[in-house]
């Protein structure tokens, strides 16, 4: 399954070469010396959206966590599943304290945040991890560790089954370090994984301590990269047990342990047993398997089963984030091939207007001159208008103080419920802090949905009335055409239809829209965005309560000193939690918010360019004029235009025909 992992990344690397290809023609067309050119491109931003995407197809690795506890045969595991061979050192000296980033490379290399180094073997590579495990363990335990202490670690193999783009996150085993320090470095392998999993020892059942760290973890992994693994399955009944007990009992004790952890699963966790997709088997007797060549023992293992459905259901996830970034390339280089087409059309239409201008010139050169040049002012300052109007575009950081007002107010209302005889009680403080802080999160969601719900809909009203200022100014500018120019046999400027108001006053794209050529809009996203982003609202909430814990911690202090002091520290404790869940709310909107942002970006550029067409026009008009015999240089120019724009449509159609790597 690999090897279609490898093909997959091989398609995404030959559409990032392509568009590197595509954005040198962007740059020659913006270093082109005909500014009706470059100005399509230019102020579409194709260069910036371009290179966000060459940065997305760089990702094109494939992600692999595993999360365990101290002792349940997580670096045993790793070594099966991607080396085959003894490469992770499983000694008892080499339990994990940060998290290690495992990729190819031509040599062996430790890299920290304070230097990297090169080794000869891999012998040396492990001696060289299990020292910096030990060093800062000793930190931590002393309570010396500097935030350098727990950075990720990023270990060079040069190893095959690395090669295609394999990145494996060694994360510390819970109970080696506090929770408080295991938990963040585990959320952040989670964040950053196509594929999770979790190392369970069914052997001895779920081991006191793992509550927590099943509860805490479990349900912030996403289903679609979520993989439990019993691992250990053949020491569940002993070898003496095995001389004494039938096959049918040895099957059943099999069959109870695994049910019983189940069971478990599902009531620390409150996930339903039909949604924990979970795997038998023993990494120890794969691993014996794979380095001996000893095919009994690997079909004993149960190894080969777990592999080829773990392979298969993330390559299968990775495939739909990898087609997404090569469909959203193709409709790049696609949208950018239209829009040198519709220059084309337009110029052709230009040479023709200019061709009947230049033969029916009349006495109204002047008179039509200060027209023109009034009418283009006025669509310069609406230009001017739109382009510097914020309100009309996203901006993550005041939505993220707009939900963070509601979040403030909900938490601070919420702990000043809490009275002083609750303060005296130091031993379980932390818990009510925590449950009002909860409640406050969940009845806060409501709030939140109508804050992004009205912040979407003002954009989307700034944009409609944009829409309408900019039609009132081509309205007059077409009448007066038709009133006063009519003889000029001058088509009229071209309104905007891209948004419609219905009867109830809401805002939605009109499919009917004289522009639905040009730009792609899904009017689905448009419309329901506020309730997407609500949605991970919501999820993100429920990860961020052991964190939320951690903060409450601090503030500990200054609550039982409550009663002797004048200083309340539920609103400092208020705004802390707040910032940490903007912090942490900031990503996940800005991924979610990305389509719709491309959408919006495409309406203004869609008005954009439309102002930019009359101003053309009228120049062309203005100046045909003013100096007929110059009409025909232009005409000469805009036929240079003509061939400049065939050369860059050809080589655009090579970027898309050709193969690139």
């Amino acid at each position: 399954m690999q090897n279609n992992f490898k093909e997959l990344r091989d398609e995404q690397l030959e559409y990032k070469c392509k568009l590197k290809n595509f954005k040198s023609v962007l740059l020659e067309i913006e270093n082109s010396q005909y500014s009706n050119i470059k100005e399509r491109f230019v102020n579409s931003k194709l260069v910036e959206e371009v290179d966000g995407m060459i940065i997305k197809l760089n990702d094109s690795n494939l992600s692999i966590s595993v999360i365990a506890e101290v002792s349940n045969g997580k670096s045993t595991f790793l070594n099966s599943l991607i080396f085959r061979e003894n490469i992770l050192d499983s000694g008892a000296g080499a339990v994990t304290a940060r998290i290690f980033q495992i990729g190819y490379g031509d040599n062996y290399s430790i890299k920290t945040s304070n230097q990297e180094k090169n080794y000869t073997d891999i012998k040396e590579l492990q001696s060289a991890v299990k020292q910096l495990n030990q060093d800062t363990r000793e930190k931590v335990d002393s309570d010396n560790s500097s935030n350098n202490d727990l950075k990720e670690v990023e270990i060079k193999l040069p190893h095959e089954s690395l090669k295609d783009g394999i990145i494996v996150y060694d994360t510390p085993g819970f109970g080696a370090l506090d929770e408080e320090i295991v938990f963040p470095l585990i959320e952040k392998a989670i964040n950053k994984s196509d594929a999770v999993i979790m190392l369970l020892d069914i052997s001895q059942g779920l081991k006191k301590g793992e509550d927590t760290f099943i509860k805490t973890t479990l349900k912030s992994i996403d289903p679609k990269k979520r993989f439990i693994v019993f691992n250990k399955y053949d020491a569940v009944v002993n070898e003496d047990q095995k001389i004494l007990m039938s096959e049918n009992e040895i099957n059943e004790q099999l069959q109870k342990v695994t049910n019983d952890t189940l069971n478990n699963l599902v009531e620390i966790s409150d996930i339903q047993k039909d949604e924990i997709d979970y795997s038998l088997l023993s990494s120890q007797k794969a691993l014996v398997g794979y380095i001996r060549k000893n095919d009994k023992a690997l079909e004993e293992s149960k190894f080969k089963e777990f592999e080829d459905k773990f392979w298969k259901k993330i390559i299968e996830n990775k495939e739909e984030i990898f087609k997404d970034r090569i469909k959203n390339s193709i409709t790049k280089i696609n949208n950018s091939e239209d829009i040198l087409k519709k220059l084309y059309k337009d110029t052709e239409s230009q040479i023709n207007q200019l061709d009947n201008l230049v033969s029916s010139m009349i006495e109204k050169n002047a008179e039509f001159s200060v027209f023109a040049k009034q009418s283009v002012n006025a669509l310069n300052e609406e230009i001017i208008k739109f382009q510097n109007n914020k309100s009309n575009s996203i901006n993550i950081d005041t939505l993220l103080d707009k939900i963070g007002e509601v979040v403030n107010k909900a938490i601070f209302d919420s702990l000043e419920e809490i009275n002083w005889w609750d303060k005296t009680k130091v031993w379980n403080l932390k818990s009510v802090y925590l449950d009002k802080i909860e409640n406050a999160l969940e009845d806060s969601e409501d709030l939140i949905t109508e804050v992004i719900n009205d912040y979407i809909n003002n954009i989307h009203k700034n944009l409609f009335s944009a829409q309408e200022d900019i039609n009132i100014i081509i309205s007059d500018i077409n009448r007066k055409l038709e009133n006063y120019y009519s003889d000029l046999n001058i088509e009229p400027l071209k309104e905007i239809n891209i948004l419609t108001k219905n009867a109830s006053g809401v805002i939605d794209i009109n499919l009917a829209s004289d522009f639905s050529e040009h730009i792609s809009i899904d009017k689905e996203t448009f419309s329901i965005i506020g309730g997407i982003i609500a949605e991970i609202i919501a999820t993100r909430f429920a990860m961020m309560i052991p964190g939320i814990g951690l903060i409450i911690s601090g503030v500990v202090f200054a609550v039982m000193k409550f009663y002797k002091s004048k200083n309340n520290p539920n609103e400092e404790l208020a705004l802390k939690v707040t910032e940490e869940i903007k912090i942490n709310l900031k990503k996940g909107l800005s991924d979610k918010l990305e389509p719709y942002k491309a959408q919006t970006n495409q309406i203004k550029n869609a008005m954009t360019s439309t102002i930019f067409d009359g101003k053309a026009k009228l120049d062309y008009i203005k100046n045909s004029l003013e100096d007929p015999l110059s009409k025909q240089k232009e005409i000469e120019e805009l036929n240079n235009i003509l061939k400049e724009i065939e050369i860059y449509d050809k080589k655009i159609n090579k970027i898309k025909d050709d193969k690139c790597l």
